[in-house]
């Protein structure tokens, strides 16, 4: 009967041990995760702050054209009216693509969160099919 009970206890100690040590992997498997999608975060951020300075200064060099434009349209001098409409379309056209890329910029800067929203999903899943795994083992 000691022998039995002895037995049982260094199952458990070792039952326990396998338990720990599938705990530690999925632990540094998680720290990983997290750490490439902290630097996906970071890289993605990176790439598209210039993006928006960039975006920023021409939207002010732009407003700053329409000025120019304006004050043409009062004191037009040698500039004929059908100048003055073409120049009004094109910064209509370069207005129209600024937005576009503004909304591009817009969508890169979600994409890290759907990126972490999609690793949190796949992280769930492998948790959820951790009870699998340890049935196997046995």
């Amino acid at each position: 009967m000691l022998s039995t009970l002895k037995n049982l206890f260094l199952a458990l100690i070792n039952a326990t041990l396998i338990l720990l040590a599938i705990c530690l992997w999925l632990a540094v498997s998680l720290s990983d995760n997290l750490r490439s999608i902290g630097d996906l975060v970071d890289s993605s951020l990176e790439r598209v702050q210039p993006l928006r300075s960039d975006l920023q200064g021409t939207r002010t060099e732009m407003a700053a054209l329409r000025q120019s434009v304006a004050d043409l349209r009062t004191n037009p001098g040698d500039l004929a009216g059908e100048q003055l409409e073409e120049l009004t379309e094109v910064l209509r056209r370069m207005d129209a693509r600024l937005a576009n890329m503004e909304a591009d910029v817009d969508a890169l800067t979600a994409l890290p969160e759907a990126s972490l929203q999609q690793a949190m999903a796949a992280l769930a899943a492998e948790l959820a099919a951790l009870p699998e795994r340890v049935g196997a083992l046995r």
